[in-house]
């Protein structure tokens, strides 16, 4: 299992250690950047270089956690390689069975969604480090400091749910373009879903206060959704741990399955 996972990352090297220097790129430019609007040039021309440094720290964030969970969640081409170079035929023939490649597959995705949420977390560190005062202070009266990193955990569950969905569909379809169609399908269908909730909350929201000038509905419907995900969190939040174990052995079993019909 150990010289399996060895292979796994070896193959993934090289795409990862590009993915890795695409990010260090872009932090060092948006480290000048927010150094700039704090005490440089930026800070001199803008006409309100705090609140450019407010909107430049949430996008940077936002970039640096897709950069950061692409460099370990991502397969990396690995999967379609071993078919194109017959690795699968060849793996049977190896002291190893499925469910020891399915809990390979998954447990890389975990490692990888921890990786990245390390990645993710240190950047976001080093912006706040380096980020005018006065933008943090807007941000954490807005509540908008924590939402960052919800966004950061969620995005990073929402790229693992994904590829998890992803690998099996590689090995069952063996093209890796068939399989990322499939896969965002089945996420473009949940992604309607959610629209509809939030196409309903906004619906309830408007109801509730209806005489709000424009200017204010913006922070007192963020205080709403608060309000509506504690609620929601306090009654519902036990299901997450279970759906998210539930989601990963549906995953692994799925790999098992198509692995144990040998279709290769």
């Amino acid at each position: 299992m150990k010289g399996l996972l060895y292979r796994e990352f070896l193959l993934m090297k090289k795409n990862m250690l590009i993915t890795a220097a695409v990010l260090v790129v872009l932090m060092t430019i948006e480290i000048l950047v927010m150094l700039s609007l704090r005490i440089g040039n930026l800070a001199k021309i803008s006409e309100n270089p705090t609140e450019a440094a407010e909107v430049s720290y949430g996008l940077f964030n936002m970039l640096n956690t897709i950069v950061a969970f692409g460099i370990f969640i991502a397969d990396h081409g690995v999967t379609q390689l071993d078919f194109q170079c017959k690795w699968q035929t060849f793996s049977y023939t190896l002291p190893v069975s499925p469910y020891q490649i399915a809990g390979l597959k998954i447990g890389k995705l975990l490692v990888g969604f921890f990786c990245g949420l390390v990645v993710s977390l240190a950047s976001y560190s080093l912006l706040t480090a380096i980020t005018d005062t006065e933008a943090l202070r807007s941000y954490n009266e807005d509540g908008f400091q924590n939402l960052i990193l919800y966004m950061i955990l969620l995005f990073g569950l929402y790229y693992t749910f994904l590829e998890n969905i992803r690998i099996p569909m590689i090995l069952k379809f063996h093209k890796e373009s068939t399989a990322t169609a499939v896969t965002f399908s089945i996420f473009a269908v949940l992604y309607v879903a959610i629209m509809g909730v939030i196409a309903k909350i906004m619906k309830d929201f408007k109801a509730v206060n209806p005489d709000l000038e424009d200017y204010e509905a913006g922070d007192v419907f963020f205080g709403y959704i608060k309000e509506q995900g504690m609620n929601f969190l306090h009654h519902w939040g036990w299901t997450f741990p279970i759906l998210i174990v539930a989601f990963f052995a549906a995953g692994y079993f799925a790999i098992v399955s198509i692995l144990k019909r040998r279709p290769y």
